[in-house]
């Protein structure tokens, strides 16, 4: 931070005009400037050269000076005084008019002089005559007046150079201070808002790397996905192929099904004419047991048991050939065929036998 403020103030220092303005001179040096201000208000210490423009005899006739010029603005010092103040700075800037214009004011002032003391003035001297002719027409204590006034120029323009130098070098340098303050000022409020933006920065690469993991996790969850598909993929494929199988599985007990029910039309039909059968059978054997009675027993009785054998064979055989039971939806069917059935040879055999006793 100190060597960042002592660059800007090299700079501010290299950049700033001359601090030895000859318009200083005309003004007056005992006004000062007011404190310097920050923006925030803050008063800053004036800077003070201590000692500079000390000279005693200068200070002395500055203040004598001083004292002249605040007795009045139409006073002959004072207009003497204005015009010197106002040409120190050709006095001293330019040797050439030094001279005939140092003559000029001490020529201004020598003639106040005379009239403060009560004596006459000095002879008027025109601006464009030269000033040995002028001299001329001096009695030798006017000559006396006129060369001391001589040196008090020079001294009072040294003097004056001296308090303007020395202000304008504290007003440049409180106004260098004032321009560090702010600048320190505007430094800080820069470093704090880099901090806050390196803050910001650190808070976005960590969201940016959190981006990253979720970025990462969700890759690896789209390829565990993709392999998941890929597997319910290979099922579907296999359940597709189960279910043609079931498909052609179905194809093929519906096939036998029909047979199956082909069967047991055949086999109803097989049923229906053995029942025919059997009742033929009845019959004849109805009439065979009436002639019987009629006749002579002998030879009947000893017959007639092989003709119920063949009948209760017959039934049997053709109980025995009935359809497969598996066929689930004509059991209940098969279950009455079957009672009927036993009730027709329990009925046979208990006619052969009552037939063969009779």
């Amino acid at each position: 931070m100190e060597l960042r403020l002592a660059a800007i103030l090299m700079v501010l220092l290299c950049s700033a005009t001359d601090a030895t303005a000859w318009s200083l001179f005309s003004s007056s040096p005992s006004k000062k400037a007011p404190p310097p201000q920050l923006d925030a208000g803050i008063v800053v210490a004036d800077f003070s050269i201590d000692g500079g423009g000390k000279d005693p005899r200068g200070a002395k006739l500055m203040e004598n000076a001083r004292r002249r010029i605040a007795a009045g603005p139409a006073t002959c010092w004072n207009a003497a005084y204005g015009r010197l103040f106002a040409s120190c700075a050709d006095i001293m800037a330019d040797k050439e008019l030094q001279s005939r214009l140092a003559r000029r004011q001490q020529w201004h002032l020598s003639s106040c002089f005379q009239e403060d003391s009560g004596r006459p003035p000095l002879p008027n001297c025109d601006e464009r005559s030269d000033m040995v002719h002028c001299r001329k027409r001096l009695t030798d204590s006017e000559e006396k007046v006129f060369l001391e006034f001589f040196l008090e120029t020079n001294t009072l323009c040294h003097q004056l150079q001296a308090e303007a130098f020395k202000h304008s070098t504290e007003r440049l340098v409180n106004n260098l201070s004032s321009s560090s303050k702010a600048a320190q000022e505007k430094l800080e409020v820069i470093e704090e808002r880099s901090e806050r933006l390196l803050q910001e920065s650190e808070n976005i690469h960590d969201s940016l790397s959190s981006i990253a993991a979720q970025t990462d996790n969700l890759t690896a969850a789209s390829k565990a996905i993709g392999d998941q598909m890929g597997h319910v993929m290979e099922q579907s494929k296999a359940i597709s192929e189960q279910s043609k199988e079931i498909a052609r599985a179905q194809e093929e007990l519906k096939a036998g099904q029909e047979g199956m029910r082909d069967a047991v039309d055949a086999g109803m039909a097989m049923v229906e004419e053995s029942y025919r059968s059997l009742g033929d059978g009845m019959d004849r054997l109805k009439e065979g047991a009436g002639e019987h009675r009629e006749g002579d027993q002998g030879p009947s009785a000893t017959s007639c048991r092989p003709r119920w054998t063949v009948l209760q064979q017959t039934g049997r055989r053709h109980w025995e050939r009935r359809p497969a039971s598996r066929w689930r939806t004509r059991s209940s069917y098969w279950k009455g065929q079957e009672k009927a059935v036993r009730g027709l040879t329990d009925l046979y055999s208990f006619l052969a036998k009552a037939t063969c006793k009779a």
